[in-house]
This record gives C-alpha cells, sequence and structure tokens, in this order.
C-alpha cells in the first residue's frame, strides 16, 4: 500500500496491554478512511469490539474485516460495525478497494449488510499473488518489534516471517481457507535476502518461520541454508509451524542446523497407524520417529503437535497419543482439543459433533468430560517430570521458563 502511495499506520494490540485507550490516540492522530482488522479463530470478538469502538469514535470510517476467519464464516461479522469482508489474500484485492470510490463495486470486497454472504464470498474468485517476489518485504519498520516473543526463543528481538503460502496435502481438519491448497513461495534468493535485512538493518536476532509447508520444496530450503552460509552472517532462525516429518533428511537437517535452525516443529497429530490414515495425513508414524532421532542425534530441539477428542477416537487412541508423545520425547508437546472449522472435510463428515457454533478458543473446554480429563492427563504425564522440566528450563532460561509455567496454570 505504500508503495502505491498510500498513507499507512498499523497498529498490533495483541501486543498493547493499554490498546483501548491508544486506539483513541490513533484515530484522532491519523484520521483514517479505512481500517483493516485481521482476524483469526480465536479473536473475533476483539476485533468486534475494536470495530464498534471505530464506528463510535467516527461513523464515516470504512471498516474493512479479513483473515481466517472472516473468510470460512463471514457471517459471524455481519450486524455489527464493519462494513466489508475482503476474504482469501488481500494484497491485491485490498487496493483495488481503496482506489475505488465505489467500494461496493470491488469485485475482491463483500458488503456485510448483504444478506446472502456467504453465498457472495464464496462465489469469489481467489485474486492470489502468483509471483510471490513481486512483493515487497513486510513493513516490519512500522511496528515495535521488541515487543514480540514467542513460545520459545533464543534472542531478542524476534518476528515471524512467512516464506511460502498454501499446502496441498488434504489433512481432513486442517483450513486453507486464506491460501487455498496452491504451494507458492518466494524464492531462496529472496527469503535469504529478507533473512539478512531483517537482522542486519533491522536488528532482528532470531527468525520464527510460520510457513504451513516450509519443506514442501526440499531443493528450494537446501538453497536457502547454502545462500544464508554463503552470506558469512550469524542468523538463528527456527520452525515455528509444523515441517511434513516426509520431507525431513538428516542431510537437510544437518544443513539447517549450520545455516543457524535451532529448532522445529513436528505434527503426529495422533499415536496410531489407523487415525493417521483416518486424518489423510499421508506419513506413517516411523517418519515421525525418524525425524525425531535425527534431531537428537543433531541436537536440534523439536516440538511436537497433536489433537485429541476426534469422533472416530476411544480410549485407546487417545491413550497411543499420549504413549506416541512420550515415545518421541519432544522438548515440548502441544496438545489441543480438536475444533471442527466450516470449510474443512473434518467439518462435513462429522457435523453431529461440531462444536464450531459454540465459543471456542486453542483452549477450548467443551462437554466431553473423558477428552478433558485425558487432556488433563496427558499434559501432567508428559510435563510433570523432573528430568522433562530440568530439559526445558536449560533450553528455556528462567525467565521463559516461569512463563511457561504460568501458561501450563491457565490452560490446565
Amino acid at each position: 500500500m505504500r508503495r502505491a502511495g498510500f498513507g499507512v499506520a498499523v497498529a498490533d494490540f495483541n501486543i498493547d496491554r493499554r490498546w483501548r485507550e491508544n486506539l483513541h490516540t490513533i484515530m484522532r492522530r491519523e484520521r483514517p478512511d479505512v481500517v483493516g482488522i485481521s482476524s483469526n479463530f480465536s479473536n473475533k470478538a476483539l476485533a468486534l469490539e475494536i470495530a464498534l469502538m471505530i464506528k463510535r469514535f467516527a461513523g464515516n470510517i470504512t471498516v474493512v474485516v479479513g483473515g481466517p476467519h472472516p473468510t470460512i464464516a463471514p457471517e459471524e461479522y455481519t450486524g455489527g460495525s464493519i462494513d466489508y469482508v475482503i476474504p482469501y489474500e488481500a494484497e491485491l484485492p485490498l487496493l483495488d478497494f481503496l482506489s475505488s470510490s465505489d467500494k461496493s463495486s470491488v469485485l475482491g470486497a463483500v458488503s456485510l449488510r448483504r444478506k446472502d454472504v456467504n453465498k457472495a464470498v464464496a462465489g469469489i474468485q481467489r485474486n492470489c499473488v502468483e509471483d510471490m517476489d513481486s512483493l515487497p518485504f513486510p513493513a516490519y519498520d512500522m511496528v515495535d518489534l521488541r515487543g514480540y516473543i514467542g513460545s520459545i526463543y533464543r534472542k531478542r528481538p524476534l518476528a515471524s516471517i512467512v516464506t511460502s503460502r498454501g499446502c496441498p496435502y488434504s489433512c481432513i481438519f486442517c483450513s486453507q481457507g486464506v491460501f487455498d491448497r496452491r504451494w507458492r513461495a518466494f524464492s531462496a534468493g529472496y527469503v535469504a535476502e529478507q533473512m539478512l535485512w531483517m537482522t542486519e538493518s533491522l536488528g532482528i536476532r532470531e527468525l520464527l518461520i510460520e510457513d504451513d509447508n516450509f519443506t514442501y520444496d526440499t531443493e528450494r530450503v537446501f538453497r536457502i541454508c547454502e545462500l544464508i552460509l554463503s552470506s558469512g552472517k550469524k542468523i538463528n532462525w527456527q520452525l515455528s509451524n509444523g515441517v511434513r516429518a516426509d520431507k525431513l533428511s538428516r542431510e537437510l537437517l544437518t544443513l539447517m542446523k549450520q545455516a543457524g535452525c535451532w529448532k522445529i516443529s513436528i505434527a503426529p497429530e495422533v499415536g496410531d497407524e489407523e487415525s493417521l490414515k483416518v486424518l489423510s495425513k499421508g506419513m506413517t508414524m516411523e517418519h515421525f520417529i525418524r525425524a525425531a532421532q535425527w534431531c537428537k542425534e543433531l541436537k536440534i530441539e523439536f516440538f511436537c503437535f497433536f489433537l485429541m477428542g476426534f469422533p472416530f477416537q476411544d480410549r485407546v487412541n487417545m491413550e497411543n497419543t499420549v504413549n506416541f508423545a512420550m515415545r518421541l520425547d519432544p522438548l515440548m508437546m502441544d496438545l489441543n482439543k480438536i475444533v471442527p472449522f466450516p470449510d474443512t472435510p473434518y467439518f462435513s463428515r462429522f457435523p453431529d459433533r461440531s462444536i464450531y457454533k459454540k465459543a471456542h478458543s486453542y483452549q477450548y473446554k467443551g462437554s466431553d468430560r473423558e477428552v478433558d480429563r485425558m487432556c488433563t492427563r496427558a499434559y501432567l504425564r508428559f510435563y510433570a517430570r523432573p528430568a522433562k522440566l530440568m530439559r526445558i528450563l536449560l533450553a528455556m532460561g528462567p525467565l521463559q521458563f516461569l512463563r511457561f509455567v504460568k501458561y501450563a496454570g491457565n490452560v490446565l
């Protein structure tokens, strides 16, 4: 937007404890014509509150929402203070929206005053960015990066980076509402240049790669690592989102570590072969066992993501999940209760078990007490071990460890 000549201000209220007070200050200072709000699955209420406060400040401001949740469930943003939804990838349609004097005529935007908003959004043709390298680097210079933290890190300040979009695989629970299943990536040269720019020019000391499928093209990953090494610069980075275990090799992990990667995440989700097949993961347990072993041999920390509460699971299946987590023995385990989202095969396959219409977050506590008990027991069994806690303390340091203990207390 800046490159197109628009005046832009950015505010991230996820890290601003006084955001309600500061929102009024920003509105008075910027006097915007349009405000865009990004909303995901867990901050819908916050997005709606922000929109309401903006309209109360000045009713003539046009409020637009986008992001994962408005894309798959736009009807949940109707009847309030938000005027339009721009679903899917917003870079190109948002430019058209800002340039148009008749907002309702922009093909990539849908008025939330429409009664058929779901149908209208479903009928929009995606206007995806095909030449990813044509995009400028993100405007990190417009936010105070010192306020960001991760679940675990070695150095601050840190920042996230996305080097590709989409995932061609078909896990039945995964929403690809925004980026679709077509995998598109920035070139290795673009990624390496951005990583160097962020560390050299912005002073970022650690990068968190958030791709849905960073290792899909392993040759690109090899090339990124080679470019980092050839630069002679020290870059700390981690793969904080889950990567495909079947795309990893000992050779690739070795080069990644040499290039500064110190932590990865893999996502078995469940603990038995039959459940993996039902989820359409396209992998076997052996892929995860092998990846975990390589990480241990190379001294790369790794996390594991698991899910519980699928309708096809019984107590034995859930126990298998916990047992598999113990066998892999990652530094940390992230276990969540499954939440079926409307645009996923899981949602349509098991509509009778959908909890989507209830208030939820990533710590959603449903009515299935057995699953609740299993989740709590799993966390206690995995973490309540002196050796495990000591390993986490040594990896995190005292300050992060105390934050982790506080978070664990809230979840349990």
